[in-house]
């Protein structure tokens, strides 16, 4: 496992320089630590955590409590605006349903502008009460068979996490998931937390780890 990492950027500061350096130690004395995307952070327990953000191979993660009737729900209403070509769908045609193991789905859309073929992905995971979705196009057609296969894998090591939780095991830690990855194989990460402290709400501290491709574990 990596040593911990501790990033303060974009600190927004209202108070002079010499009041923050004295207060750096005590701020410090007491952290909480926090799994983001492949790595730990160490975070002040004045920090409350504001947002969390993650993308895979470009897509944003959303993840939302809700039961299974409700994302199945959300699911027939996007075969529906995909059928239809609606503005929901960004006007791409319903191409295929993937049902996977595990309450894993993905959606396929289709569109050829100016005879140039492209794709539209949508994928739904439900575990534990927590939904999971992610939703865009284009996807190059020369591409789509391997993007298709890498969504299923995602899919299938997607899995609900407590947010206090620390995994063990190598992966990538989401809002209230965790997605087991070794590292080993090329593709896009993101992933972002932003504090604010509780007694100086002007400050804010973001981190973000952006990640091409790993060729070793971390977490």
């Amino acid at each position: 496992m990596n040593p911990r990492i501790v990033y303060l950027l974009g600190l927004t500061l209202t108070w002079l320089a010499p009041t923050l350096y004295a207060a750096e130690p005590v701020m410090f004395d007491k952290t909480k630590t926090y799994c983001f995307g492949r790595y730990l952070v160490d975070i002040p327990v004045e920090a409350e955590l504001k947002g969390q953000g993650n993308t895979y191979q470009g897509a944003r993660i959303a993840s939302e409590k809700m039961g299974t009737a409700a994302l199945q729900a959300r699911i027939d209403q996007k075969i529906k605006d995909l059928k239809a070509r609606t503005y929901a769908a960004s006007y791409y045609q319903f191409n295929k349903e993937i049902k996977l193991e595990k309450n894993g789905t993905i959606l396929l859309g289709y569109d050829d502008p100016f005879n140039t073929p492209m794709y539209s992905i949508d994928t739904f995971k439900w575990d534990w009460g927590w939904a999971f979705t992610t939703s865009k196009g284009a996807y190059d057609d020369q591409q789509i068979d391997s993007l298709v296969s890498r969504f299923s894998t995602y899919l299938r090591s997607l899995r609900y996490r407590d947010q206090r939780d620390i995994p063990t095991e190598p992966g990538i830690c989401i809002k209230n998931g965790f997605i087991a990855n070794d590292g080993k194989t090329p593709q896009a990460e993101n992933a972002s937390l932003a504090f604010q402290l509780k007694k100086n709400p002007d400050v804010w501290i973001r981190i973000e780890s952006n990640v091409l491709f790993r060729s070793q574990p971390s977490l």
